[in-house]
């Protein structure tokens, strides 16, 4: 779906606050549900989203961040 609103070779950039989920994993959210960067980037790369790259920002020993940012694909036109 995200594919389909963007435009050629258009940025997609996502974060997750990675100590904050544990956080809510921790007090019983996303039981149903689980955010696994890993499979988010196999999913972005499955759709044809290029150049797809996960960057940890470290802010403190205690504040993580994951970065992932994909490519949509240059027109084929």
């Amino acid at each position: 779906e995200i594919l389909r609103v963007f435009k050629p070779g258009g940025l997609m950039v996502t974060s997750l606050a990675a100590f904050n989920h544990q956080f809510s994993v921790g007090n019983g959210f996303f039981r149903h549900e689980q955010v696994h960067h890993e499979v988010y980037m196999e999913d972005l790369r499955k759709a044809v989203f290029l150049n797809v790259q996960l960057e940890k920002i470290n802010k403190d020993s205690q504040k993580i961040y994951l970065v992932i940012q994909a490519s949509a694909p240059q027109s084929s036109a």
